[in-house]
């Protein structure tokens, strides 16, 4: 059997996280499993009793490590040193509020087989009633090209990953958006990233981001960290020109979802709402505008 490591960071135990370990069992049928599990905290709080109760087989191997320096950049960074050792041809990236569908693996393989592809990413739903959630969901055609991808849907070649010598970026680490950086930063070294439209991640609910605040939150944050990501990637003059037209591209979206808000009004109110808020804030950030939401 062929061997695979999975990449998962978390903050500390909770249910959602054991039902993520839980529902990536069916990966043994086909693989040796390296679970690389780093808790971003000041102490361990999952113990072996938790991990016996997941009742892994014998073709799992865990390592269980401890990252203090809190940022969820530095628990990736670590997850990577921990997979440059681990003998493996593929890796998997999950979020731990996240359960993977059954069929996930499977229909990675068969698209990797017939792509030969670096990375494969696909859709995150949430379990949320709230239409501004669903409202946040990636949506590409399938096997399209994409030039990023989000640690809650991953699953690449081991050594795309390490020979790049990319890591998680520790100035997003208040902001969010390390993980778009890193593989857009993949991407941009030629490693190919398709969509893959039927590998399904379902994202547990969160009561703390069932409210219209959140949602303002979240696309603040998004606006801002552009400019950080484009001049980690093409320096601070040609960043600021690229979120000038994204700011401008952002807005005519805007106008266009509001001048069609009769049509669909709860679609299209949220989506003119999203796109004006990442307008707004991709051009203020340019000017050092910063909105801290990770302590």
């Amino acid at each position: 059997m062929k061997s695979i490591s999975v990449l998962i960071c978390t903050r500390k135990k909770n249910l959602n996280l054991m039902k993520c370990l839980n529902s990536i069992k069916h990966f043994t049928d086909k693989f040796k499993i390296n679970l690389i599990l780093i808790e971003n905290n000041f102490q361990k709080t999952i113990t072996k009793y938790d991990f016996d109760k997941l009742n892994f087989n014998k073709s799992v191997n865990i390592y269980y490590d401890l990252e203090k320096k809190i940022g969820i950049p530095f628990a990736r960074n670590r997850a990577l040193r921990v997979l440059k050792k681990t003998n493996c041809e593929f890796v998997c990236f999950f979020d731990d509020d996240c359960e993977v569908s059954k069929d996930w693996l499977e229909s990675m393989i068969k698209i990797q087989k017939v792509s030969n592809v670096d990375i494969i990413t696909g859709p995150q739903i949430s379990k949320s009633k709230k239409f501004f959630i669903k409202v946040l969901e990636r949506e590409n055609k399938h096997l399209a090209q994409v030039n990023w991808a989000a640690t809650n849907n991953v699953f690449a070649k081991k050594k795309a990953i390490i020979n790049s010598n990319i890591k998680f970026s520790q100035k997003l680490k208040k902001i969010g958006g390390s993980d778009q950086l890193f593989f857009l930063s993949l991407n941009k070294k030629g490693k190919k990233i398709i969509w893959n439209e039927n590998a399904i991640v379902t994202e547990f609910r969160d009561k703390k981001r069932e409210n219209f605040r959140w949602f303002l939150r979240r696309n603040i944050r998004y606006g801002i960290s552009s400019i950080i990501i484009y001049s980690e990637l093409y320096g601070f003059v040609n960043a600021t020109f690229i979120c000038i037209i994204k700011s401008f591209s952002e807005f005519l979206k805007f106008l266009f979802y509001f001048s069609t808000i009769l049509l669909n009004l709860k679609l299209n109110f949220f989506k003119s709402i999203q796109f004006l808020t990442r307008s707004i804030f991709t051009f203020i950030g340019i000017f050092g505008f910063r909105f801290n939401e990770y302590i």
